[in-house]
């Protein structure tokens, strides 16, 4: 490190560079002193950090800058590394900004898992094992982010309401327009009818195939 770093280091403080800005981290509040001397030296503190390698950073303390502000843990983002996460960190070869990236991944994943839709998530498109679904563009794929929801029976929001007549786990009574569904889902006695529409977290586009 640098002289510097290494003198900011002395006085207990540990800097890191998020969002082209610093982000300092201590234990206890900065005197006037300290505060003074970061603001004098910001853009060479910034400049000096930008070409360290990462690997000087301490993981906790970089899981510390990454995840403040989030509503993330930097324990629950560390639980979610792989082995060859941490070894890329120690081989300085993931940024703050890419633990950042990550924590932010993390916190939208487990808001999908709670049914919630994405800020970024605006346009209808159609996933071939969910149905129609909100993403980030339109169009028709063969899988979405959605699907880990549906293979955990969690809910999946879509933009429009499904028909049980067109999902694969509804089974054709002898009547002409009911049926029952294979996965249990919630029916009246009678049944459900084909052409009813509902929010299902379990549909699955297509026909059942006659046996």
């Amino acid at each position: 490190m640098t002289p510097l770093i290494d003198e900011i280091h002395a006085k207990g403080i540990r800097l890191s560079v998020m969002g082209g800005d610093l982000d300092i981290l201590v234990n206890e509040p900065l005197t006037d002193e300290q505060l003074g001397f970061i603001r004098q030296h910001k853009a060479k503190l910034i400049a000096e950090l930008n070409s360290e390698p990462v690997r000087n950073i301490n993981l906790s303390v970089a899981l510390t800058a990454a995840a403040r502000g989030l509503p993330i843990t930097p324990m629950e983002v560390r639980n979610a590394l792989a082995p060859e996460d941490i070894n890329d960190w120690d081989n300085g070869d993931i940024s703050l900004e890419t633990l950042r990236a990550f924590a932010c991944s993390l916190i939208q994943r487990k808001e999908m898992e709670q049914g919630k839709v994405p800020a970024h998530y605006v346009h209808r498109a159609t996933c071939a094992s969910c149905g129609p679904v909100w993403l980030w563009f339109t169009g028709k794929v063969s899988g979405c982010p959605w699907c880990w929801n549906k293979a955990s029976g969690k809910p999946i929001p879509r933009p429009v309401p499904v028909r049980c007549g067109d999902c694969r786990h509804f089974e054709r009574t002898d009547h002409s327009h009911l049926g029952r569904c294979s996965k249990g889902e919630p029916e009246a006695v009678a049944g459900l009818w084909d052409v009813d529409q509902r929010v299902c977290t379990v549909y699955y586009p297509g026909h059942k195939e006659s046996s």
